[in-house]
Formats: structure tokens, C-alpha cells, sequence
């Protein structure tokens, strides 16, 4: 302990033990190691509040989703020393101020923001007294460091299997109000993917199986992109040519088995966002990041070989 007194530079020890300490580190040419004295402090940082070995998962809409989520996040947080509790995220202003100030005082340092439809206004929370990532594509004030799937990829990668299969006529079809969740990225992916060909993308309502049908056998496509699989119904073409960019299928139609699906890992989504949190909490980087880092995962296509 002495030791480590001299090395943090406190001033409870003595001139002339200090200077024999001082004497035998240089002499072994001891520097600490960052990472530990990092974690070191952190963990002893306020302690009269808690040990800091507490992240708090604020679940905004309790869906599947955010439970599987949870399971990752968790699973990394057993892995380096913390655990993780789940509240539900407080509606009202007044509510979220009181629970703030619960969290802080009990040592809590760490939040992650599970995955929502909407975007959440955290203007008022006491960033300058926590460290948040943000799990999930809808980006929320202020904006935080987030871990989302890559759908810019997704839609890309549609397109390029479409492509390699001999399809020249590909359509786009996804409700407007979750295409735009993404900030667009399932629809950049797909025209940075078709290159020279025009759009097709489909205007109508997207559970609608009998104008899509037509609007299909209309435009002669031989390939779609979509995340509705109700359509599957109403698809002209071969199977193996619908594509869907997520696994989220609750059609009970047995040839949904032969179409080419995106999977994307929900337990690593929180895994990799408990891993980012961790990062930021051992160097202290409390507040809203100046220059907000995103990480995208990529999925796995499954049933390519149909």
C-alpha cells in the first residue's frame, strides 16, 4: 500500500520513505500499467457511493429484441467484472431526474440504451456523472457511441446475391417509416447496389399482397429486397429470389424455409455494446461524446444454397 501511495502520487507517506521508494523504482524502471491503473481507479473512485461493478440496461420498450440484447450484454459483463441490472426507462422528466440521481449515489457509472422504434430525448440527463452506448439504428438525443447492425451491408449484399443468381430487374420494398429508422442505410445499401439499373421501389402499402403482386409482374422484376414476409405470397418469381434482410418471419407459409434471410446476432448487438461501455468506463469518459462513435455488425445469410 505504501507503494502504491507513492506511485498515485498521494501524500500520505513520509519524505524519506518516499525518496527510498522513489529510488528503487528507478532503479527497476517501473512504469504501471496503464490499463490496470485505470481500472484500479475506477473502481475506487467515490467509493463512499459504490464500487462502480454496476451497468444499468435501460430497457425502452421490453420487446424480444431488447431481452436478447440483454443476454449478450450481460454474458460480457460477467466476463469482465460487472453486472448488469434492466430498468425500464422513466417516462416523465421528473422521473428520470430522481432515478439519475438513485444511480449516481449508489456508484452507478455505466448505462446502456437498449433498442427502441423511437427516438428517445435524454437532453436532461446528468451525462457529465455517466458513460453511455446506445444498442440499435435509431439514433436518439444526444447522440451517443452506438452499436447497430450494418444495414447499409445488409441491403448491399442483397443486391449482390441477386445479382450473382442472374438477376437484372431487382425491387426495393420497405415500409417508408422503418426504412427510415435506419437513417436510410437498408435503402443506400440497395441503390448503391444496383448501380446503373432505376430503382423499382415499390410506393404502395407494404402489406398489400395484390398490389404488390401486380406492381411485381408489372416491372418484370426477377429479384426482391424486403423485410415483409406476408409478401411472400404475392411473389411472382422464385423463392430463392426473395430475399429478406431479417429473420423476424412469422408467416407460417412452409416455402418461407427456402428464402434467403438475414440474421442478425441480437445477444452479440449487446455483447459488443456492454464491450464498448467498458472501454469508456476504465478511462472515466463521462458526457456526451464530441465526436460519437458507431459500430456496425454485420449479419449471416442463411438458405443461400436454395
Amino acid at each position: 500500500m505504501t507503494v502504491s501511495r507513492v506511485v498515485r502520487g498521494g501524500h500520505a507517506v513520509g519524505g524519506s520513505t518516499r525518496e527510498k521508494v522513489l529510488k528503487v523504482i528507478e532503479e527497476l524502471n517501473y512504469r504501471p500499467d496503464p490499463v490496470l491503473s485505470a481500472l484500479a481507479a475506477y473502481r475506487t473512485a467515490g467509493a463512499e457511493k459504490g464500487d462502480g461493478s454496476t451497468v444499468v440496461f435501460l430497457d425502452r420498450d421490453g420487446s424480444q429484441y431488447s431481452r436478447e440484447v440483454l443476454v449478450g450484454a450481460r454474458r460480457e459483463a460477467l466476463s469482465v467484472g460487472y453486472s448488469i441490472e434492466r430498468h425500464p426507462l422513466p417516462v416523465s422528466l421528473k422521473e428520470r431526474k430522481s432515478f439519475s440521481r438513485v444511480l449516481f449515489h449508489r456508484g452507478v457509472r455505466g448505462l446502456l440504451l437498449g433498442p427502441s422504434d423511437h427516438e428517445t430525448n435524454l437532453e436532461e440527463w446528468p451525462w457529465e456523472n455517466f458513460a453511455g452506448v446506445s444498442i440499435g439504428a435509431v439514433e436518439h438525443r444526444p447522440v451517443l457511441h452506438a452499436v447497430a447492425p450494418d444495414y447499409f451491408w445488409g441491403s448491399f449484399s442483397a443486391v449482390k446475391i441477386l445479382l450473382d443468381r442472374g438477376s437484372s430487374r431487382i425491387g426495393f420494398v420497405v415500409n417508408t417509416e422503418l426504412e427510415g429508422r435506419t437513417g436510410h442505410r437498408w435503402l443506400g445499401g440497395y441503390l448503391a447496389g444496383i448501380g446503373d439499373q432505376s430503382p423499382l421501389i415499390f410506393k404502395g402499402k407494404a402489406g398489400s399482397r395484390r398490389s404488390f403482386s401486380y406492381w411485381c409482374r408489372r416491372n418484370e422484376l426477377d429479384g426482391i429486397i424486403t423485410i415483409h414476409d406476408s409478401l411472400f405470397c404475392g411473389w411472382p418469381g422464385d423463392a430463392s429470389r426473395f430475399l429478406l434482410l431479417n429473420d423476424f418471419a412469422v408467416g407460417d407459409n412452409e416455402l418461407l424455409d427456402q428464402v434467403p434471410r438475414l440474421s442478425s446476432d441480437c445477444a452479440r448487438l449487446g455483447a459488443d455494446g456492454m464491450r464498448m461501455l467498458h472501454q469508456h468506463l476504465l478511462r472515466r469518459e463521462y458526457g456526451v461524446p464530441e465526436l460519437p462513435r458507431r459500430s456496425l455488425l454485420q449479419g449471416r445469410w442463411s438458405a443461400l444454397s436454395a
